[in-house]
C-alpha cells in the first residue's frame, strides 16, 4: 500500500471513529476494495445504522453475496437474505436510486431480493429511479421496452431511455443506439450517419484495459 493510500486511511478512518456516516462508508469502500470483507462490512453497518443510504445499499449488497453463492434460503443464509431486503427497503425509503434499480433488476428476473419474476414491478421501479436520472435504470428501460416493441410508442419510449443513459456516459446505451440505427431494431428507421456518431461515442468511452484486450485479440 502506498504512503498517499495510507495516510488517507487513517485519514478516513479517524473521521470514522467519531462517527461521521459519510467517513464510515468511505471506510467501508477502502477496506471493501482491499479485500478486508469483515471490517468493510462493519463499517458500512455502522454509517447505515445512523441512516446513511449508500450505506444501506452497499450493506444490502454485500450480504445478499453472503447469501447467494450457495442458495438463498439454504440453511445459514435466509439470515443474510433477510437482512439484505431490509437494508434496501431502509435506502428505498429515502429515495436511493441504486437501490431501486437493485429491486427493480431482481423483478425483472426473479433473484436476489425476490424469487419472482414481476415485469410490471420492475418497470414501475425502474422509472422512478430513471426519473431521477439514474443512468442504469435509464438503459434498463431502453432495453426493455425496445425487446418487446408492441406498438411505435413502446419502442419511441425506449429509444428515449437509451438516449439519456447514452448521454450520461453509459456505453452499453451508447452501443445499443448504434445497434439500432444501424438497422438492427423494428420500428427504428435506418441512420447511418447516427449508428456511427454512437459507436464513435462508445469507441472512445473505451477504458485503456478494454483497449488492450481488443488489440491482443486482433493481434493473436
Amino acid at each position: 500500500m502506498s504512503e498517499h493510500v495510507r495516510g488517507s486511511l487513517e485519514t478516513t478512518r479517524q473521521m470514522a471513529r467519531e462517527g461521521d456516516p459519510i467517513a464510515q462508508f468511505q471506510l467501508g469502500e477502502q477496506l471493501y476494495e482491499n479485500v478486508w470483507c469483515d471490517n468493510a462490512v462493519r463499517w458500512y453497518r455502522k454509517s447505515a445504522e445512523q441512516g446513511y443510504a449508500p450505506a444501506q445499499h452497499k450493506l444490502s449488497l454485500v450480504l445478499m453475496d453472503e447469501a447467494a453463492p450457495i442458495g438463498w434460503l439454504e440453511e445459514g443464509k435466509e439470515t443474510f437474505w433477510n437482512e439484505a431486503r431490509a437494508w434496501n427497503a431502509k435506502a428505498r425509503e429515502q429515495g436511493n436510486s441504486p437501490a431501486i434499480y437493485e429491486l427493480a433488476q431482481s423483478y425483472r428476473y426473479g433473484k436476489y431480493f425476490v424469487l419472482k419474476v414481476d415485469m410490471v414491478k420492475a418497470v414501475k421501479l425502474h422509472k422512478q429511479a430513471a426519473s431521477s436520472g439514474y443512468p442504469r435504470s435509464q438503459l434498463a428501460l431502453g432495453n426493455i421496452y425496445l425487446e418487446k416493441a408492441d406498438n411505435q410508442g413502446d419502442v419511441d419510449y425506449g429509444l428515449s431511455c437509451l438516449i439519456s443513459a447514452a448521454n450520461s456516459g453509459m456505453k452499453p446505451a451508447q452501443k445499443a443506439l448504434a445497434r439500432a440505427f444501424a438497422g438492427g431494431q423494428p420500428g427504428v428507421a435506418q441512420n447511418v450517419s447516427m449508428a456511427r456518431e454512437w459507436l464513435r461515442q462508445a469507441e472512445n468511452n473505451t477504458t485503456t484495459v478494454e483497449r488492450n484486450v481488443m488489440s491482443w485479440l486482433t493481434h493473436n
